[in-house]
């Protein structure tokens, strides 16, 4: 898979994680994950997206 290709994926499945756990997803989050290029952040924001509690969670340091 192309890097390109999993970037957008992993930024799909963040935002797709905050949907279904019912937390708000505002304009701004929505376009702070789509526009993010680095894998490796957009797999530290899954992983918090399992868990936050709020959306403003997942850029806590980052």
């Amino acid at each position: 898979m192309r890097a390109e290709t999993q970037v957008e994926v992993r930024a799909e499945s963040v935002l797709r994680v905050l949907n279904a756990r019912g937390l708000e997803v505002t304009a701004e989050t929505r376009e702070r994950v789509g526009s993010c290029k680095d894998l490796d952040l957009l797999d530290t924001w899954l992983d918090r997206a399992v868990t936050a509690s709020r959306t403003e969670d997942l850029f806590a340091d980052g």
